[in-house]
């Protein structure tokens, strides 16, 4: 397809290239003089289709007006080649990347009379790397790249970069429009010392927190290697984790607090469980004595019903007794009245006696043994007399003595009275001491089963607080490993 070459090497290595490349040569002015197979494949027209025809027809209208693409064929005229990768565009509109030469033939004056290309179809490669390409200019995550090779300049910066470096820009050394071709050492107050860590792949990947003014950024730096295996360069991720380093700072303060009121919980519950235990032996103490009380209690009211009992039986023999009394002093009195018909017998005696012995008197010698009987009979009648005088007052002091006695008895049946009362009062009380004991025994009882409750709940709080303790221990240790990771 190209022109008779002078020599069969010439020949020879044009056919190889034809083999591998896709080729095309054009006139100076850019028109189609011919082109390979391998060309024709790649855009998808026939050589019948293309010769002829002006390179502008595989590149877009907006670019074959511009002054760009003038420059390109002016630098071609002057015999320059010109080298890169290219979009070119297919019949049906496809996109092609190719990575070309452009080499201007030259004649035997030296001077150039044609140009061929030499492309190598990189399509898949250029839109896996586009793929790529957008994937990371899009990704949440700031991403940079810099050249150890040329000052450490940072060479690219994705999307998400340069949005949150505009957003802190008023804390850089620069503005973030500007970073895109400065060294990276502008981060840095010691350059020197990250420069010796980026230089060296075999010390990466590295990460580590910097402050800018108010602002933490979390950078993490991983080595790109080549395809050979050998360093290339660093490549930074970062973000800025203000807010989570004061979250982190916020929930280390609430879980020292939460400790803090663990180590209280666990005092509180050993405090709790303290007092349970203080009031179960309580308990069991006052139940024990109330035990006691009630037995004793129940004695007393035993000996207080025995009382009672006989207590009526006093009564029932005071009141014998009264009537027996009484029975008494009316026989006294009856005596009284018998005493006094002797006494009024004894003084008709003595007046008969009397009279007896004046008509003796008057008899003279033939009333002497008259006399002597009237003597005696008034004797008699005096001895009576006396004698019922000392039965009056004998009678009389048993009278007084009944009296009294009746008094007395009197006395003692209203303080019997009195008494059976006050013991029925009394029996009536240590039956409700008795029934209140009872219910204060089952109250306790209830404190008791309550206290042992209460233990048990102290034991649960406890067990629970230690839970706590060790959730917070863990919670601790894993905000101190989220801090160290952060």
């Amino acid at each position: 397809m190209f022109r008779k070459a002078t020599t069969n090497d010439d020949q020879f290595r044009l056919a190889a290239l034809d083999r591998a490349l896709a080729t095309i040569e054009f006139a100076l002015d850019g028109t189609i003089l011919n082109a390979n197979r391998n060309f024709l494949d790649l855009v998808g027209y026939d050589l019948a289709e293309v010769r002829g025809k002006h390179h502008r027809i595989f590149v877009k209208a907006g670019y074959a007006a511009s002054a760009a693409y003038t420059t390109f064929w002016e630098t071609l005229r002057r015999g320059e080649p010109v080298a890169g990768e290219f979009a070119r565009f297919g019949k049906s509109g496809n996109r092609v990347w190719l990575e070309a030469t452009y080499c201007p033939v030259l004649n035997g004056a030296g001077e150039p009379a044609s140009v061929m290309k030499f492309a190598a179809d990189i399509t898949a490669k250029k839109n896996e790397t586009s793929r790529l390409m957008t994937m990371i200019d899009g990704m949440p995550v700031a991403v940079m790249t810099a050249d150890p090779a040329d000052n450490f300049r940072i060479n690219y910066l994705n999307k998400t970069s340069q949005e949150t470096l505009g957003s802190i820009e008023r804390y850089l050394p620069i503005k973030a429009s500007e970073l895109l071709g400065a060294s990276i050492d502008v981060f840095h107050k010691n350059p020197q010392h990250q420069r010796t860590m980026l230089a060296d792949g075999s010390r990466l990947p590295h990460r580590t927190k910097i402050r800018l003014g108010p602002e933490t950024l979390e950078l993490q730096v991983s080595a790109i290697n080549g395809p050979d295996g050998r360093y290339v360069g660093p490549m930074l991720t970062w973000s800025v984790v203000t807010a989570q380093v004061n979250m982190a700072s916020e929930v280390s303060q609430v879980v020292d607090a939460v400790s803090t009121a663990v180590r209280e919980m666990q005092g509180s519950a050993e405090g709790l469980a303290r007092s349970a235990e203080d009031a179960r032996r309580r308990a069991s103490s006052v139940a024990s004595g109330s035990e006691q009380m009630a037995g004793s209690i129940q004695e007393i009211s035993g000996q207080v019903g025995r009382v009672t009992e006989r207590t009526q039986q006093i009564a029932t023999q005071a009141a014998t007794t009264d009537a027996t009394v009484r029975d008494l002093a009316e026989n006294a009195r009856k005596v009284d009245a018998v005493v006094a018909m002797i006494k009024s017998i004894a003084d008709q005696t003595n007046l008969l006696a009397l009279n007896a012995t004046i008509e003796a008197a008057r008899a003279g010698a033939a009333g002497r043994g008259f006399a002597v009987v009237a003597s005696e009979v008034k004797v008699l009648a005096a001895q009576t007399a006396k004698a019922t005088d000392e039965i009056t007052q004998q009678v009389a002091a048993i009278q007084t003595a009944t009296g009294a006695a009746v008094g007395a008895i009197g006395t003692i049946s209203a303080a019997v009275a009195e008494l059976s009362s006050l013991t029925l009062a009394m029996a009536s009380a240590v039956e409700e001491q008795a029934a209140a004991t009872q219910e204060m025994s089952g109250h306790i009882g209830g404190v008791s089963v309550s206290a042992s409750a209460t233990g048990q709940l102290a034991e649960a709080v406890s067990a629970v607080a230690d839970k706590l303790s060790a959730h917070s221990t863990s919670l601790s240790g894993s905000v101190e490993r989220f801090l160290k990771a952060g």
